[in-house]
C-alpha cells in the first residue's frame, strides 16, 4: 500500500517482470485465517472475509472513482496550498489527507488515491473495518520493530514508550490503489525494509560511486505499520489483478538474504517462496505487516477497475521520527489516533 517503494514498477526489467510472471504461475490462494492473529506473527499476512458488506463496497467503490475523477494532480495541488486555496493541514510523516483527494500516477493504469477522512462514506468505512479488525490489528502493531530511538531510550534508564506507543495507535495512511485494466505487475517489493536506517540506528552502507546513503536502507518517509487492504470488488481469479503475497518474508533474516546492497533482488533469492493470490470477494479484507514482500498483479480483465481500499497504522510518535522539516505552506498537525475509528 500502500507503496512508494514501488514508484518505479513499470521501469522494471525483463528479469522482474519474469520473476513477477513466475510467482503468480505457482502462487496458491491466500485463504481466510482461522487464527489472523497468529498469522500474522508467523506469516506477515492474514485474511479476513466480511470485513465490509457487498453493498458497501459497491456505493465506496464508485465514491472513491468520483474523487479520482476530482482529484488534482500533486504538484497542482502543492500549488494550491502555497496559494492558500487548498487545505494545508499535514501530519509529519504520514500521507493521511484531509477535505481533498489527491491522485499519484504510479503508472497509466495504476494510481494511489490518497483520500479524505472527512469524506462521511470513507471515515464510515475506515469505522466499521477498524472495529470489525481492532484485535488483530492492536496485537499486529504491537509486533512491529522498535525504532532505534525507542532502543536508545530503554538503554539510558528512560521508561519503556510501548504501551503509550499503543495506546496512541496512529493512522498515517488513507487511499485506494486503482488498476486498470490493462495495468502490468508491480515489482515485488516491501512497504518498508527491515534493515532501515530508522529501525537498526546504523548508517546504510556506502556502496562505490554511490550517494552517501544507499537506496538499499536510507532513512525511510514512512514508518512500520500494519496496512490493511479491503476490496471492493470480487476478485477471482489471477487476470483480475489480485494482490501476491509472500509469506514470512517479514523479518530481518528474509530481507538480508533476498535485498542486495543496491536495493535489488538477489537472483534466484525468491525461487524457494511460497506465494499467494488474494482472489477474494468484495468487502474481504487482508492485513498485512508492510514488510512482507508482494505486489498487485497484471488486471488483464476488460472493464474491470480494481479499487482497494488501503489504511495503515504504526506505533504512536513513529512517523513524526520520519518526517523532515515541515514543507513550505504546509501547518503541522496532532496525528490521527486510530481509537477514534473503533
Amino acid at each position: 500500500m500502500p507503496l512508494r517503494v514501488a514508484i518505479g514498477i513499470v521501469i522494471a526489467s525483463a528479469g522482474r517482470l519474469r520473476l513477477e510472471d513466475r510467482l503468480v504461475q505457482k502462487a496458491g490462494v491466500l485463504h481466510a485465517a482461522v487464527n489472523p492473529t497468529a498469522s500474522l506473527q508467523v506469516a506477515g499476512v492474514a485474511r479476513v472475509d466480511k470485513v465490509l458488506s457487498s453493498d458497501a463496497c459497491a456505493v465506496l467503490k464508485q465514491h472513491i472513482l468520483t474523487l479520482r475523477d476530482q482529484a488534482v494532480a500533486p504538484t497542482a495541488q502543492r500549488w494550491a496550498v502555497w496559494m492558500g486555496a487548498a487545505d494545508s493541514r499535514y501530519i509529519p510523516g504520514s500521507r493521511v489527507r484531509f477535505s481533498s483527494a489527491l491522485e499519484e500516477r504510479l503508472t497509466p493504469q495504476r494510481s494511489d488515491v490518497l483520500l479524505p477522512l472527512e469524506s462521511g462514506l470513507v471515515a464510515d468505512a475506515l469505522r466499521t473495518a477498524c472495529a470489525r479488525l481492532k484485535p488483530v490489528l492492536a496485537e499486529a502493531v504491537a509486533a512491529l520493530p522498535l525504532t532505534a530511538v525507542d532502543k536508545a531510550a530503554s538503554q539510558n534508564g528512560i521508561a519503556s514508550t510501548s504501551s503509550q506507543q499503543l495506546t496512541e495507535i496512529e493512522l498515517v495512511e488513507c487511499g485506494a490503489i486503482i488498476a486498470r485494466p490493462g495495468s502490468a505487475h508491480q515489482a515485488v517489493h516491501a512497504d518498508f525494509r527491515r534493515d532501515n536506517v530508522m529501525v537498526t540506528g546504523t548508517s546504510p552502507p556506502v556502496l562505490p560511486g554511490a550517494a552517501e546513503r544507499s537506496s538499499a536502507a536510507e532513512r525511510p518517509n514512512m514508518p512500520p505499520r500494519v496496512v490493511t487492504f479491503v476490496y471492493l470488488q470480487d476478485t477471482p481469479t489471477a487476470d483480475h489483478g489480485p494482490t501476491c503475497f509472500l509469506p514470512g518474508t517479514a523479518n530481518a533474516a528474509a530481507h538480508a538474504q533476498m535485498f542486495s546492497e543496491s536495493g535489488g533482488m538477489r537472483p534466484g533469492s525468491l525461487d524457494g517462496c511460497v506465494s499467494e493470490l488474494a482472489t477474494v470477494r468484495a468487502g474481504d479484507a487482508v492485513v498485512y505487516d508492510a514488510s512482507v514482500l508482494h505486489f498487485g498483479t497484471a488486471n488483464t480483465v476488460a472493464g474491470n477497475e480494481r479499487v482497494v481500499l488501503y489504511f495503515g497504522l504504526s506505533r504512536g510518535g513513529h512517523a513524526a521520527e520520519c518526517a523532515g522539516p515541515t514543507p513550505e505552506g504546509w501547518e503541522p498537525v496532532d496525528p490521527v489516533r486510530f481509537w477514534d475509528y473503533c
